[in-house]
């Protein structure tokens, strides 16, 4: 996403209505027409702001991990070390993102799986390779080191996107992400 369109109201607005199109449809089958009706505009509209619905669609994905990794960041402290902490931090501040911003979050985490289309899943695993980023500090107590991270990220991701997809309650959801917890300690028990 530019900055000019990060700060457009007319593209925010049209971003916005695509995550709440794509609770009822599918990807392939959003048009700009549905976008622009959505978003309470002419069809005219939706071409000066975006040339495709897939354009709209890549800047909702982009902003959406922009702003759920920014959070994922904030949470971790300075030097934490363990892994077990900084999975629970970092499931934390998603799930609690996730409640405050569930049709960002719908287009994070359950929209690239379901679409198949190949740039949204691409960007979804440099999403997922910004939260793995989180780990990437020296950690003797990681078993595995980034490979570890990868998994648990990985894991943690498609727990919420399944929950989310089945429309699983926010305390179904967290109790779901927290049996991942063991996967993160250590044979240390870190």
């Amino acid at each position: 996403m530019t900055p000019s369109t990060a700060a457009c109201p007319g593209c925010a607005r049209l971003r916005s209505a695509l995550r709440a199109v794509l609770v009822e449809m599918a990807w392939r089958d959003i048009n700009a027409v549905t976008v622009a009706a959505a978003a309470g505009l002419e069809v005219g509209t939706f071409a000066r702001h975006y040339l495709t619905v897939a354009d709209c669609g890549f800047d909702a994905f982009d902003e959406a991990a922009r702003e759920c990794g920014a959070v994922c960041a904030r949470s971790m402290p300075p030097g934490a070390r363990d892994c077990g902490e900084r999975f629970l931090r970092l499931t934390g501040a998603v799930l609690c993102w996730t409640v405050g911003r569930p049709g960002m979050a719908r287009m994070l985490f359950v929209v690239p799986a379901q679409s198949g289309d190949s740039a949204l899943l691409k960007r979804h695993s440099e999403f997922k390779q910004s939260l793995v980023a989180l780990f990437d500090r020296p950690d003797p107590n990681s078993p595995a080191g980034r490979t570890h991270a990868e998994f648990l990220v990985g894991l943690c991701c498609q727990v919420i996107g399944r929950g989310l997809e089945n429309g699983v309650e926010f305390t179904e959801l967290r109790r779901s992400v927290l049996e991942l917890a063991p996967f993160a300690v250590t044979a240390s028990g870190r």
